[in-house]
């Protein structure tokens, strides 16, 4: 009876973790020409889509950085890569960041985050990157 039992926990430590989507950002930043920016700024409770966060966005930011969007968004990257694994939790959507192949989605003033359906949280704000007049214009 132990044999069965032994195998059962081999396998379960075998098993390999989930891919993290995080490490495929970079190349599809450089798929990319154009990454837009659609700020909400909503009071109550809601949970939108990223199409309903689209149409509810009260600032729209179209960057064109050509063949230069993976450098632009160094910093949304870095943002992203040291953010924790957490379970999602749903609403407060206040930020959509899209480009080509591609969004975040960023909710509960800017430190919850979603990426191609894993979620992250730091502690930090990304709006302390995105809102930052030199991030816009440089």
């Amino acid at each position: 009876m132990l044999a069965p039992i032994l195998l059962f926990v081999t396998s379960l430590q075998s098993a390999d973790p989930p891919a993290d989507p995080r490490k495929g950002l970079d190349k599809l930043l450089d798929l990319t020409d154009r990454v837009s920016f659609y700020y909400v700024n909503q009071m109550g409770r809601y949970d939108f889509s990223a199409e309903e966060t689209k149409t509810n966005a009260s600032i729209v930011v179209q960057r064109e950085c050509g063949s230069n969007c993976r450098r632009y968004m160094k910093e949304v990257v870095s943002h992203l890569m040291i953010a924790i694994p957490v379970t999602c939790s749903n609403g407060q959507q206040d930020l959509l960041i899209e480009f080509s192949g591609g969004h975040i989605s960023y909710s509960h003033s800017g430190k919850a985050i979603e990426f191609q359906g894993s979620c992250f949280h730091s502690n930090e704000s990304i709006h302390s990157i995105t809102r930052n007049e030199r991030f816009i214009f440089d």
